[in-house]
C-alpha cells in the first residue's frame, strides 16, 4: 500500500524525513544512517538515491523522485497512472507519495547513454520492452482513449508564439509553425490513421532506461509524461532520442538511426508484439509510421522546449534545447514527407 505524507522535500535532509516517516523498515534511522546521492535523469525532474547503511533494512535502497516546478504535467494524474502501472509491474514499485514528489522501489542496473541506445542488443530490447508496454491495457470500462499528442501541440505552439519574439535570432516563423502542425495533423488522420492508439511512456530518452547487463533486461522508469497516443509516436519519439539534446541542449542531426537499424528495431517490436515472426510488408509498413511521427515527437519537444524556457527553475536551456529539436524536424520532413 502507497503510504501518503504531507511533506515536500526543499533539501537534503527532507530526503531523509520522507523515507523514515514513508518507508516502514527505515523509522529508526539515523541521518548518518541514510546515504543520499543526486541521480543523473531527465531535464524536469531531479531524482535521488536513498540507501540505508544498516544491514537487514528493506527496502535496502530507494529511488527518491522531486517534481520539478513550472513542468507541464497534472502530478496526481500522473501518480494515479503510475500507481496503476506499478500495480501490473510495468514500472517501479510505488512506495511513497509526498508534497512535491515520489518514492520508488531501485530497480538494479545502470541508466543508460545515447551511445548505449545506440548498440543493437540494446536497442532491440528496447523495442521489445516498448511492445510488451503497448500490450498492457490500461482503459476504463468501455473507453475509447483519444490521444493526447495533438491537444498539447496545439496548446504549446499558441503559447510557443508569444515566446519566440524574445528569442534572440530564432530561426522560424510563425506561419512555418503552424503550417508544420497542420500539416502534421492532416497526415496523422489520413496516411497514417491506422497507428493503433496505446498507452505510451511518451519519453523514452537514453536516461529513462536501466540497462540489467547481469540479466540482459531493460527497465523503463520516469512516466511522467506517459498517456494515451498512436504506438508510432512513442517509437518514433525514441528513435529521435538517438540524436541527444537533453545533456545539453546539442540535437546530433546525423544521428538518427540509419535505414538498417529502424528496419531492426521495428521488425524487434512487431515480433514481440505479434509473438510471430514478421513479413517484410509489415516492418517496412512500421518503419513509415514511424519516421513520421519521429517528426511530431520533434514538434512535441521544440515546442515543449520553448514553453519550458519562460517556466521552469532548472538550469537547462530550454530554448535552445526547443530551436534544436526544431531544426531537426525541418531537416527530416524534406526526407520523410516526400
Amino acid at each position: 500500500m502507497v503510504k501518503s505524507l504531507d511533506v515536500s522535500v526543499v533539501e537534503d535532509n527532507d530526503i531523509r524525513k520522507v523515507c523514515r516517516e514513508g518507508l516502514q523498515g527505515w523509522k529508526q534511522l539515523e541521518d548518518s544512517e541514510i546515504r543520499i546521492s543526486q541521480l543523473p535523469g531527465g531535464i524536469t525532474n531531479v531524482m535521488w538515491s536513498a540507501e540505508a547503511s544498516v544491514d537487514g533494512v528493506k527496502p535496502a535502497r530507494v529511488a527518491v523522485r522531486v517534481f520539478g516546478s513550472g513542468a507541464s504535467v497534472d502530478r496526481a494524474t500522473e501518480n494515479s497512472i503510475y500507481r496503476k502501472l506499478s500495480e501490473l509491474k510495468v514500472a517501479p514499485e510505488f512506495l511513497v507519495d509526498f508534497g512535491n514528489g515520489r518514492v520508488e522501489m531501485f530497480l538494479p542496473g545502470r541508466t543508460l547513454t545515447r551511445t548505449d541506445i545506440h548498440e543493437q542488443i540494446i536497442s532491440e530490447r528496447i523495442a521489445e520492452e516498448l511492445a510488451r508496454l503497448h500490450l498492457v491495457d490500461l482503459r476504463g470500462e468501455d473507453e475509447v482513449p483519444e490521444p493526447t499528442v495533438w491537444s498539447l501541440l496545439d496548446e504549446w505552439l499558441k503559447e510557443s508564439l508569444k515566446i519566440i519574439p524574445e528569442i534572440p535570432s530564432f530561426p522560424f516563423d510563425k506561419k512555418q509553425l503552424e503550417t508544420s502542425l497542420r500539416d502534421a495533423k492532416q497526415m496523422a488522420t489520413q496516411k497514417y490513421a491506422n497507428s493503433q492508439v496505446v498507452f505510451c511512456h511518451n519519453d523514452l530518452l537514453a536516461a529513462n532506461i536501466l540497462w540489467d547487463s547481469d540479466k540482459q533486461q531493460i527497465h523503463f522508469i520516469d512516466f511522467e509524461y506517459g498517456s494515451f497516443n498512436p504506438r508510432g509516436l512513442d517509437l518514433g519519439n525514441h528513435l529521435a532520442e538517438w540524436m541527444g539534446g537533453t545533456e545539453d541542449s546539442i540535437v546530433h542531426l546525423a544521428s538518427y538511426p540509419n535505414a538498417n537499424q529502424r528496419y531492426q528495431f521495428c521488425q524487434a517490436y512487431l515480433r514481440t508484439l505479434l509473438s510471430v515472426e514478421p513479413d517484410d510488408d509489415q516492418v517496412a509498413e512500421l518503419v513509415d509510421e514511424v519516421n513520421f511521427y519521429s517528426l511530431v515527437s520533434h514538434l512535441h519537444w521544440g515546442l515543449w522546449g520553448l514553453c519550458q524556457s519562460v517556466s521552469s527553475t532548472l538550469e537547462f536551456d530550454y530554448a535552445l534545447f526547443g530551436t534544436n529539436r526544431l531544426r531537426a524536424y525541418f531537416k527530416y520532413a524534406e526526407e520523410f514527407l516526400k
